[in-house]
């Protein structure tokens, strides 16, 4: 079902605990797309660089980056279309309770409660595309994959047991930024 590798924290010997997710999102996607060739994804360090980030902040949310950020990467390596793909679903209504680190006027135009909207655009990309999709709540951030009609959640966050089925309820119940390469 799952033919790439997908990455969690500590791989390859970096302790990213508590900050790394969204990267390890980077190189689940990257080693997806780059699956059937010798191209390895990027490294921690590599990504860090990118985003002139410091691995050594005293604040280890000064590291974060969002589900935007993501975008941004992959469009610069040729991996994606557009960081227009970027959604937001937000139960409440409110953007402030998943939009940490970024202006949410950032989100404008492309917020919905709209659930039913949402999964239709994650069945549509699926029907092209095996790219994971990026699901992020603010301070958890996931790989999304639709195998029919299970819907598989890819957390870089456990040391075991990283890749689990997931009900619909999980998306619909929680606020998310969401990115669709």
């Amino acid at each position: 079902m799952i033919d790439y590798k997908v990455f969690k924290y500590g791989d390859g010997g970096v302790s990213d605990f508590g900050w790394g997710c969204s990267y390890r999102n980077i190189q689940t996607i990257v080693s997806c797309y780059h699956k059937d060739s010798l191209t390895p994804p990027p490294t921690i360090e590599e990504l860090l660089e990118f985003f002139q980030k410091n691995i050594h902040s005293p604040l280890k949310t000064d590291i974060w980056i969002e589900p935007y950020h993501i975008g941004f990467y992959l469009d610069s390596m040729g991996i994606s279309g557009s960081s227009s793909h970027l959604l937001y679903i937000a139960n409440r209504g409110d953007p402030s309770s998943v939009v940490k680190k970024t202006d949410p006027s950032f989100y404008e135009g492309k917020t919905t409660t709209d659930f039913r909207y949402v999964m239709d655009k994650i069945k549509i990309h699926f029907t092209h595309s095996e790219l994971p999709i990026i699901i992020d709540d603010g301070v958890y951030s996931f790989c999304l994959v639709l195998a029919g009609p299970v819907v598989i959640l890819l957390d870089p966050h456990p040391p075991k047991n990283n890749i689990r089925e997931v009900s619909e309820d999980f998306i619909k119940t929680r606020d998310w930024m969401i990115y669709i390469p």
